[in-house]
């Protein structure tokens, strides 16, 4: 007795048994999460956030870049507040989800090492430090519970889950098209698993559940110009052009990623790691997986690839990782705890350093807006309280001034092809003759981009912090001549363009809005 007790003290914390993995598990999910929350609190929210913040204030059958599940989302959310830490809330729980969820879908493979996978995805990089609240929170989720349920499926849970599949994937692609590898990855599936009885019926029914988000996706766009295809097939592609460098910066976000170790582990193990193909649940995370880092690499060679671009893949490969040795697993969950918390140290340094340590270098300006961009609104204020409209010739510091401070703030200008859902939202018939307050981090240097439009204008130099930016007063707003020039001009650069000519729709919304 007292002898099984002394070798139990003697094993090490961390490789004993299932049960320290859940302790481990559990603890390691705790602190992830608290780490997050005060990471989403430290963090300013973001222009990107923002304009989702945004879209979930707006609420609308669809919206101008992507599908509207984010804006939808938030729509509910935001009912119970603003703060950095809830709108973000979603995301700082996603990954703890996927990991509790990894854990199920791989626990009848293995249910010691399916708890330590589990936790090398919870300590990666995506997981631990992607606390923005995108449109790709709800990729996220939903790409991996899509392709969970269909490992349920295929681990004897019942049919039932492949009509949850058909619901998780269809979600995914409301969210957003980055999602296309993964349906890729799923068709390729039921294509090389000849094993599954009916796999052709099982499929349609997994497509059937998808079906009611391709159809309010397709009217809405139908009834909108075609603008989500118009922005992910045309606009913002223009420019593009084979570039080799592009593909070797896609790499190193891979090795990034997922870990210098994790990327050699894969390498150097990727025969066993192939075994994976015998098993149902893992041929269908293998592929989704792979599918996803190969369609963006073959982009990549054409097309700068963000980071966030495989994040719907990126659990995937996580998963055959079960097939190695318990003591390679836990080896590689020392070193990812490692990897990231370098990381985190540097990241909670970097925003804890005084402003002031900015002042000398190049970015100093860009820092500092990003920090303090609320103390422009007491400069504005009183504009605003004499009836004058707010807007900026940006579309991010135009969201960031409606979620900090409640106000409307619209776009002044042509913009830029992201960002343009203030298209739908703000109707420049409304300001005619109405006086209007811009703030610009540009000189207005080229002032005939304002002096036409009013019957008076004036210029100011502010500063904020020792950063300039400029203040536009004009008086009495010129409607006509702005519609002849700037929106005729938006309506040409974004909406008229020859793919919509191909495709049937109804209307044309900015034409119509404007008269054009």
């Amino acid at each position: 007795m007292a002898a099984a007790q002394l070798k139990e003290q003697q094993q090490p914390f961390l490789l004993n048994s299932l049960d320290n993995g859940w302790r481990v598990f559990c603890w390691t999910s705790l602190i992830s999460f608290l780490v997050k929350v005060y990471l989403a609190h430290l963090v300013p929210i973001t222009g990107d956030e923002a304009e989702y913040i945004y879209w979930g204030q707006h609420f609308s059958w669809g919206y101008y870049e992507h599908p509207p599940l984010i804006g939808w989302i938030l729509a509910f959310w935001n009912q119970f507040g603003l703060s950095n830490i809830w709108v973000r809330m979603p995301q700082i729980i996603a990954s703890n989800l996927i990991a509790v969820l990894m854990y199920v879908a791989l626990k009848r493979i293995d249910e010691k090492k399916a708890v330590w996978v589990s936790l090398i995805y919870l300590l990666s990089p995506v997981s631990l430090f992607n606390i923005a609240i995108l449109t790709d929170t709800p990729l996220m989720i939903f790409s991996f519970l899509g392709v969970f349920c269909l490992m349920m499926a295929e681990q004897g849970h019942g049919n039932k889950y492949y009509l949850f599949a058909g619901l998780g994937l269809g979600a995914a692609y409301f969210s957003k098209y980055l999602m296309l590898p993964i349906a890729i990855g799923v068709l390729l599936y039921f294509l090389f698993s000849k094993e599954i009885k009916n796999r052709w019926l099982k499929l349609l029914a997994t497509l059937v559940f998808a079906l009611p988000f391709f159809i309010e996706n397709v009217w809405w766009n139908y009834s909108n110009n075609w603008v989500n295809l118009l922005f992910n097939l045309d606009l913002r592609n223009e420019g593009d052009h084979l570039n080799w460098h592009l593909l070797a910066k896609y790499l190193v976000f891979i090795i990034y990623l997922y870990s210098p170790v994790m990327v050699y582990i894969i390498v150097r193990h990727a025969k066993k790691l192939s075994q994976g193909w015998a098993n149902l649940a893992l041929r269908v995370a293998l592929l989704t997986g792979l599918a996803t880092i190969l369609f963006y690499g073959v982009l990549s060679i054409s097309k700068s690839i963000g980071l966030h671009w495989i994040f719907c893949g990126y659990a995937f490969l996580f998963m055959p990782l079960i097939l190695l040795e318990v003591k390679k697993i836990k080896r590689l969950f020392k070193w990812m705890l490692f990897y990231s918390g370098v990381q985190l140290i540097v990241v909670l340094i970097v925003f804890h350093l005084p402003l002031s340590f900015w002042k000398k270098t190049s970015v100093y300006d860009s820092v500092n807006w990003f920090l303090n961009y609320e103390r422009i609104y007491p400069v504005v204020e009183p504009y605003m309280k004499k009836g004058f409209i707010f807007m900026t010739p940006s579309y991010a510091q135009s969201y960031l001034t409606v979620y900090r401070h409640k106000k409307p703030a619209a776009v002044w200008g042509i913009g830029s092809v992201n960002g343009r859902p203030d298209d739908f939202f703000s109707n420049f018939k409304d300001f005619n003759h109405k006086n209007i307050v811009i703030v610009s981090q540009m000189d207005p240097f080229y002032r005939s981009e304002y002096l036409p439009y009013f019957k008076k204008v004036d210029f100011y130099k502010k500063e904020m912090l020792g950063s300039p930016y400029y203040l536009v007063v004009g008086y009495d707003f010129n409607y006509d001549a702005y519609r002849q020039t700037i929106l005729t001009r938006i309506y040409q650069e974004f909406y008229d363009v020859k793919l919509l000519k191909l495709l049937p729709r109804q209307g044309d919304f900015y034409k119509d809005k404007y008269n054009l």
